[in-house]
């Protein structure tokens, strides 16, 4: 799908920064919690694809390709449908109406053959964030709920699908999703994770879903932040650390907050470029990069996390 050059207000605008004062400068070491520096991330990315040996034949085929990666992950037809048709708060009639939306949302999303099991993909994501972008004044709650949905779907387990119900028992939950995609359309940060059951993990992939239908050549678009990026993150942390004759046993802690979260937003897109200006890949881009750090396992290939245990 080719995206618009008409929504480039869509990045999101990381705030100019002051000088160090009274918080750790980001060369700091003494510091653990914080991001590896740009610097150390790209070469650890850089030694990483320029090993191309047998065991990694997927890098070359997956990250170098021209287009984005298809991420697509399968769902229980019918367990999402009993998540999203418990019912709701007694005598909330907003809440029925979310219950209908959602099981619209289901029901779209079944590409399955028996009916049993669906699937959730990049392009279909990409396709209900154009959806909601492009929705009437009257569609867009259901654009909204159905991009929601399945971005819940997408790679969700049994505790998403507690998590996915409690929200739809919140009263505010589509004020919460309206005023966040007002913001990422706006190249804003929505402050927090308003709600239920999202943390930073489902927060962040819901910004990521909204922002598939923006494009822009300066800004950084929403990335997904979970924990499998974050203990990769970790590990390269603490080789810095350890870079610097420091004793690290392990994954060091990383920021927290929505202020982290678009340091992290900066700091693999500046990583991105600096590996594809090295010439190891000229089509790797910051949603590549995070799939990288993402992937702690793929089949029997040895990843870039293992190459940070060892």
């Amino acid at each position: 799908m080719v995206r618009s050059s008409a929504n480039s207000t869509c990045a999101i605008r990381v705030p100019h920064r002051e000088p160090c004062k009274n918080r750790p400068c980001e060369d700091d070491m003494s510091s653990p919690k914080q991001w590896p520096g740009g610097d150390f991330l790209s070469e650890v990315v850089i030694t990483y694809m320029s090993r191309r040996d047998t065991d990694r034949p997927w890098v070359t085929t997956l990250l170098d390709a021209p287009q984005p990666l298809l991420r697509r992950f399968s769902f229980s037809v019918s367990s999402w449908t009993r998540v999203v048709s418990a019912p709701t708060n007694a005598g909330w009639v907003a809440g029925r109406s979310l219950q209908a939306l959602a099981l619209a949302a289901i029901s779209s999303l079944d590409r399955s053959v028996d009916g049993k099991v669906g699937y959730v993909d990049r392009m279909a994501l990409e396709q209900l964030s154009q959806d909601v972008l492009h929705a009437s004044a009257a569609q867009r709650d259901g654009a909204l709920i159905a991009l929601w949905i399945a971005s819940r779907a997408w790679g969700g387990g049994a505790r998403t699908q507690r998590y996915t119900q409690d929200a739809l028992n919140q009263p505010t939950l589509l004020n919460h999703l309206r005023a966040s995609e007002a913001s990422v359309r706006a190249g804003k940060m929505p402050i927090g994770t308003p709600v239920t059951g999202s943390g930073m993990s489902y927060w962040s992939k819901w910004l990521w879903a909204l922002g598939l239908s923006c494009w822009s050549a300066t800004g950084p678009h929403p990335l997904i932040l979970d924990s499998r990026v974050r203990v990769t993150l970790g590990w390269v942390r603490a080789r810095e650390i350890a870079a610097t004759g420091s004793r690290v046993s392990g994954p060091v802690g990383t920021p927290t907050g929505m202020s982290a979260y678009q340091d992290y937003l900066e700091l693999l897109q500046r990583v991105a470029a600096g590996v594809r200006s090295s010439r190891v890949s000229s089509a790797l881009d910051a949603e590549k990069l995070e799939w990288l750090l993402w992937s702690a396992t793929v089949g029997e290939h040895h990843t870039m996390l293992d190459d940070l245990r060892h």
